[in-house]
């Protein structure tokens, strides 16, 4: 025996229809103002995020600045020194002893230093405050009174850069001070704070071969340093 069939009206077919279209809509409708909601709260967030951020590179930048100036000062006033210029126009073992003396490094944070070494106009080295070398390669600064910093260098474990100044004088030469990348867990802890939770601190060479946290050398982000001119994402 054949079950009977159920009849639907077609008004009550519309009746049925008509309220689940209006949820529909009204889902699709709130869904939509969500996600408008959300990317306007993104949207605000990153402008936020990315003015903060220039603002504290500026402010590190002009930080650094200041330093690297003071630190180039100091250099060149050893290269300014006369046992420094006496010692480059005759390199001999009655004038190293004055010449090691004034390429001593006696200023604050001595710990960072690693050595100071004499130079002639060549490059070679002819005298150091230790005896072992990091590096050949340091800028070589073109006029008298002048100074340059240099990149990053990896050597074993540490992270260096050099600060080389020209030695007035018709015989050239350089003073080449070599220092460590180096910061307390405490300085990098309130520097990272000031930045803002989850945030990194990291400086390289421009070539992108040396990247350094202030602690030690780090592997570089994976950046195009060529695009690199404002706020990157990745």
């Amino acid at each position: 025996m054949t079950p009977p069939r159920t009849k639907i009206s077609a008004r009550h077919s519309l009746g049925i229809r008509l309220p689940l279209a209006a949820g529909a809509l009204v889902l699709i409708v709130g869904a939509a103002l969500t996600t408008a909601a959300y990317l306007t709260v993104r949207r605000a967030g990153l402008e936020d995020a990315t003015q903060r951020l220039m603002t504290l590179s500026d402010q590190f930048s002009e930080t650094f600045r200041t330093s690297m100036a003071q630190l180039r000062a100091q250099v060149q006033g050893t290269a300014n020194r006369n046992p420094v210029s006496a010692f480059l126009r005759s390199p001999t073992p009655a004038l190293e002893l004055a010449a090691r003396t004034a390429i001593e490094y006696q200023g604050p944070q001595e710990e960072q230093v690693a050595v100071v070494e004499i130079r002639d106009e060549s490059g070679q080295r002819l005298l150091g405050s230790d005896d072992f070398t990091i590096s050949d390669s340091f800028p070589r600064p073109a006029h008298a009174d002048s100074s340059l910093v240099g990149k990053f260098t990896q050597h074993g474990d540490s992270v260096l850069y050099p600060i080389a100044a020209r030695v007035p004088g018709p015989q050239g030469g350089y003073v080449v001070q070599w220092r460590r990348v180096g910061t307390t867990a405490r300085t990098r802890e309130q520097t990272l704070k000031i930045i803002g939770t989850g945030a990194e601190l990291y400086f390289g060479n421009s070539d992108g071969s040396v990247w350094t946290d202030l602690t030690g050398g780090v592997p570089a982000p994976p950046i195009e340093l060529n695009r690199l001119n404002g706020i990157l994402t990745y």
